[in-house]
């Protein structure tokens, strides 16, 4: 629609911008003038009406190429027959009819109906130009004005099927970038959801950690330390009466300081698992294998002897993501067994989780399951990715990469 509006401007213009210059040209040759009238007005009454209706008529801009095409056609012959008013073949103003063939090259149109709205120009031209003289047809001009008319109709044809097929290409182009466009808007609202999702997770699993160290400091480690302080009054007060009475009271502060000691370790490791200061990576996934065996599960790890020295951010990363697979597999899968398995390549650590349970669907939303997300997470913030494939009754396996430097492939070697 628009290259036909294009085309239509481009004729209304030209024919009102040249239409002083008639006068001044044509001074004295009333025939000339009045024949450049007849084209001008007929030209800016067919094109001005396209115009018109391909921008306001419904009707017109649900088939612009179809109202269009016929239109052109019977102004080539309206055209034609002004032209055969001021001259014949031997004059210059036959030639003016060429640029037809290169008016409809901005229409969008098969190789076909392109070639048959040419060839159908053509004819209404000729008809139009020489019916009214017939003995124009016996002219050598006329067969020299003939054989350039099919060689424009050649090149007009060819042109516009070339610009037919970059505007196709243009427009196949454009719908796949709206396509991908759509998928990309969906794709980054849903990520924005599961970002939001997962913030407010994090945020109530924050609250009920706090909540659950506030009730482990008041509860057991206060009510320790309570214990402790009256034990050493008690110890004071019998101390000042006879130091041999206060032997029991010091086998309780014994008791007392251990079992203190024991619960700070208890809630320092709930917060920073001391294997991975202590030991290490390996150790400490060895440790949550142990630790997530039970009677119904058993779980099995494997990994080499020594591992890629990480940062210490990829370290807890790489402990937590097992330790929420280990967990989900605990909870949900249902499964027999579970591997975890650590192996390396250069420049990678690649870290593997899989069970025998009963799996689940995963192209369905992540709603209710946000510790795959916050996983996911975890492994982006390192550089690194986290992939799930799972099926009904298939189990479930959970592969991490985390991208370890060459400097610290290095130093492993």
């Amino acid at each position: 629609m628009r290259s036909c509006q294009g085309v239509g401007i481009l004729l209304v213009g030209a024919a009102l911008l040249w239409w002083p210059l008639d006068y001044w040209l044509f001074a004295g040759n009333e025939p000339a003038i009045r024949a450049f009238f007849i084209l001008r007005i007929a030209t800016i009454t067919f094109t001005g009406s396209l115009v018109v209706g391909l921008t306001f008529v419904p009707w017109v801009r649900a088939r612009p190429v179809g109202i269009v095409l016929p239109v052109m056609v019977c102004l080539g012959g309206v055209v034609a027959y002004a032209l055969g008013q001021i001259g014949g073949p031997e004059t210059p103003w036959p030639h003016f009819l060429y640029a037809a063939m290169f008016l409809s090259i901005p229409v969008p149109m098969s190789l076909i109906a392109r070639t048959g709205n040419n060839a159908t120009t053509v004819v209404l031209m000729a008809i139009g130009y020489f019916a009214p003289h017939p003995e124009w047809l016996s002219e050598v001009y006329s067969a020299v004005w003939a054989s350039f008319m099919i060689a424009c109709l050649a090149a007009g044809t060819y042109f516009g099927h070339l610009s037919y097929r970059m505007t196709l290409a243009n427009l196949m182009q454009a719908r796949a970038l709206r396509l991908l466009n759509g998928q990309l808007e969906h794709r980054v609202e849903e990520q924005t959801a599961e970002l939001h999702e997962l913030a407010a997770h994090l945020e109530h699993a924050r609250e009920t950690e706090r909540a659950h160290i506030a009730h482990e400091l008041h509860d057991e480690l206060g009510q320790e330390l309570t214990a402790l302080r009256y034990t050493l009054d008690l110890t004071l007060d019998r101390f000042q009466k006879g130091s041999s009475s206060i032997a029991p009271n010091l086998r309780s502060l014994d008791v007392l300081l251990a079992r203190t000691t024991q619960t700070t370790r208890t809630l320092v490791s709930e917060l920073r698992p001391h294997l991975l200061l202590e030991l290490g990576l390996r150790e400490a996934l060895e440790w949550l294998a142990q630790r997530a065996s039970t009677e119904r599960l058993q779980v099995f790890f494997a990994a080499p002897s020594t591992l890629p020295p990480l940062e210490e951010t990829q370290t807890l990363a790489v402990f937590r993501v097992v330790q929420e697979a280990l967990t989900n597999v605990a909870r949900h899968a249902q499964a027999k067994e579970a591997h975890v398995e650590v192996t390396c390549t250069p420049g990678l650590l690649l870290v593997r989780v899989r069970d025998d349970g009963v799996g689940f669907d995963t192209t369905r939303t992540n709603k209710g399951r946000l510790g795959l997300v916050g996983m996911r997470e975890r492994a982006r913030g390192q550089g690194g990715s986290l992939q799930i494939e799972s099926a009904p009754s298939a189990g479930t396996t959970v592969h991490l990469k985390l991208p370890v430097s060459a400097t610290q492939d290095d130093r492993t070697g």
